[in-house]
């Protein structure tokens, strides 16, 4: 047990720093946003949303590798990796739920003062990020229940 959360805080601790490398580390602590211009509107995302999902699927691959590796046969690091799992496809399905909701939004702004061309090709990039999110939830589920029947199963034969 203590190995598996020594190798967790290390994952995690990784994690952190690698992400403040590539993005910088006062857009984990600062105030930073994203803003989106579509059309005389503004969408502001704060960067450290981003950057918690781009964390989690970090540590889920790494978890993932780990179990793979051992053959699922570490009962703690399955259950790391179904809690972390789990996280991520909360994460998916409210970022599911948020584009769902800004292509409502677009639709009620983009009434009359855009052509027909440039709302059906925004419709068509919000649909591509919706299915690009399904299946992403889709994979993730199946994973987690692949990993929770073979958790499973090694707690019956160790019983």
């Amino acid at each position: 047990m203590k190995k598996e959360l020594l190798y967790v805080v290390t994952i995690i601790t990784g994690v952190v720093l690698l992400t403040g490398v590539f993005f910088g580390f006062d857009n984990l602590t600062g105030d930073t946003t994203v803003d989106i211009n579509i059309h005389d509107t503004y969408f502001v995302i704060p960067t450290k949303y981003l950057l918690f999902i781009f964390m989690l699927i970090l540590i889920v691959f790494a978890c993932f590798v780990r179990i793979l590796f051992t053959r699922f046969k570490i009962k703690y690091a399955n259950y790391i990796f179904l809690f972390f799992n789990a996280l991520l496809i909360v994460c998916f399905i409210l970022v599911c739920i948020s584009i769902n909701n800004f292509n409502d939004i677009l639709r009620g702004n983009m009434g009359e003062t855009t052509t027909r061309e440039m709302a059906t090709s925004m419709n068509k990039v919000l649909a591509n990020f919706l299915y690009s999110g399904y299946f992403a939830i889709v994979l993730t589920v199946f994973i987690e229940i692949v990993v929770a029947f073979k958790t499973r199963k090694l707690h019956k034969n160790a019983s």
